[in-house]
């Protein structure tokens, strides 16, 4: 096995051990995966405690962030750390790519941030609850919602917090991050209302109540119609206003929707289907079952040029976009709830076990719109 060199940066850090597993076999015809590595996230001073990837990697500058079980992971080509944290990190990290900031919180309510060079990592205690939820960083306020419904925003340039509302009815759970279209934030609750809310006064401009939680990140296409999961798949205008519904094969949605360019969603259920969805109307294009004995499809799907790469059960699958058919599969042992992320011919996600994948593919990613979990590598939760 081949070690990766680890760097001590400061104090503050601890090393993470990075092995290189080996490249898993590929079962497919063509495909457009050329290697498949993983490394197990270790965090040497809670050894122990490495396990589920819930976060979803974060990319600046060939920087990977994600969370872990013990602190905020940071990994490059020629070095790897982790910031240490007496709390997991659930939260996917946000970065402001504008002033080169990485934001991201953890379980006992803290938000963890630094400036390039990444090397000296700071915490501000928001809430006594857990942030699960990726922060939403916009106009210069970093938009922080914790697990019990409470929103806070918080200056960047003097890091201070103004609690704005509470939603999801209080203590109904927030798992989903934040989107915005620049004037409201969007998200679901697990009481399965969603919510538009002023950035401005935090006030709810309005709410729909659907059939089942909402666990799920919504989508924001480009004519700034809004696409969430719940018992069913959900488009509203801006507005509020229903305009479809389609209960697609109606088991709950944990899965993110992502939009091509030309207005397809795709997503998955927790029973393995797969589906194409038109955003102008709401109809099925078509759907694939990936189901397995192992689960469904936990984490949203990643739009490259020519091909669609989504998880399920235990396989990684590339598929083509146009009617559904596999193209390839990868067995990566486990489950994976962090959502995929695309950079420089390389694709990232943790997964259920502790390890950490690096998918190498001939593709590109795609461009235009909202093609990955929060739109883009940076998070930003909304189109422009």
């Amino acid at each position: 096995m081949k070690k990766f060199e680890i760097f001590l940066l400061l104090s503050s850090f601890v090393a993470v051990v990075l092995i290189l597993s080996g490249c898993m076999k590929v079962q497919s015809g063509f495909s457009s995966i050329d290697a498949v590595k993983s490394f197990d996230l270790v965090n040497p001073q809670n050894p122990m405690s490495f396990g589920q990837i819930y976060s979803s990697p974060a990319i600046f500058n060939g920087k990977i962030f994600i969370g872990g079980q013990r602190g905020l992971f940071v990994i490059s080509s020629t070095a790897s750390w982790c910031y240490s944290s007496n709390a997991a990190v659930y939260s996917s990290p946000s970065i402001d790519a504008t002033n080169d900031i990485v934001f991201a919180g953890n379980n006992e309510g803290q938000l963890i941030y630094a400036s390039y060079p990444f090397t000296n990592y700071k915490t501000m205690m928001v809430s006594y609850y857990p942030l699960i939820s990726s922060p939403l960083i916009i106009n210069g306020n970093i938009y922080v919602i914790d697990n019990y419904g409470n929103i806070f925003k918080i200056s960047e340039s003097g890091m201070e917090k103004t609690y704005l509302s509470t939603i999801g009815g209080g203590g109904s759970g927030i798992w989903a991050s934040p989107v915005t279209n620049g004037v409201n934030l969007f998200v679901g609750s697990d009481n399965g209302i969603f919510y538009a809310v002023s950035l401005n006064s935090g006030n709810v401009v309005w709410q729909y109540q659907t059939g089942g939680p909402i666990y799920g990140t919504a989508a924001i296409g480009v004519n700034g119609n809004i696409y969430v999961g719940s018992d069913g798949l959900y488009s509203f205008t801006q507005n509020g206003a229903l305009r479809w519904e389609n209960p697609l094969d109606g088991s709950q949605i944990y899965a993110s929707p992502v939009i091509s360019q030309n207005g397809i969603i795709y997503v998955g259920t927790t029973m393995g289907e797969f589906y194409a969805v038109n955003s102008q109307n709401g109809q099925t294009i078509w759907s694939i079952n990936l189901g397995t004995p192992e689960g469904g499809i936990l984490s949203s799907a990643l739009i490259g040029n020519d091909e669609i790469y989504v998880e399920s059960g235990y396989n990684f699958y590339e598929i083509d976009p146009s009617n559904g058919d596999i193209l390839s599969y990868v067995d990566v042992g486990y489950n994976v709830e962090s959502n995929p992320a695309f950079y420089n011919g390389k694709i990232y996600f943790g997964c259920d076990n502790g390890r950490f994948y690096e998918i190498s593919i001939s593709g590109f990613m795609a461009t235009g719109g909202w093609p990955m979990f929060m739109h883009d590598i940076y998070h930003t939760g909304r189109q422009s």
